[in-house]
């Protein structure tokens, strides 16, 4: 993993292998330079990153991560005078809102029009014990809120 002391790379930038067929080197570090600035404005504390993970620090000092597989590919298919914009929304909206999430655990009623089901494989996550899913064959529904 590669430390951030500062936004800028003082190392050579390797491609993550998945990202080959999408992008070329130039293009991912300008990508990975926009995504790690937006962060720092948001006022993450990221860690490190590597391999299209960005590991920060949560404010109870826990990891977390941002894997940048959906990002990537909203970033590549945006306009190139949006492609910034794109970013920062992207970050935006995953922003903890633990005020808003108490709120809406304490009035289901209202909180059921937010209420959608992803189905997903079984493999797209590494721990699945953070959310609430029932297990299908081959894949797993997760139960979020969104708003």
């Amino acid at each position: 993993m590669k430390k951030v002391g500062t936004l800028i790379l003082k190392r050579k930038l390797i491609l993550p292998e998945d990202y080959s067929n999408l992008i070329d080197e130039k293009g991912y570090e300008i990508f990975l330079n926009n995504c790690l600035s937006t962060l720092k404005d948001l006022g993450y504390n990221v860690v490190s990153f590597d391999n299209g993970d960005i590991i920060y620090e949560k404010e109870n000092s826990e990891e977390a991560h941002f894997y940048l597989d959906n990002l990537l590919r909203i970033y590549l298919q945006a306009d190139d005078n949006e492609k910034n914009t794109a970013i920062q929304n992207h970050f935006s909206k995953l922003k903890d809102q633990t005020k808003a999430y108490d709120y809406l655990y304490k009035d289901f009623d209202y909180a059921k029009q937010f209420l959608k089901v992803l189905l997903k494989a079984d493999d797209i996550l590494p721990n699945n014990d953070a959310f609430v899913y029932q297990k299908l064959p081959k894949s797993f529904d997760i139960f979020g809120l969104r708003f």
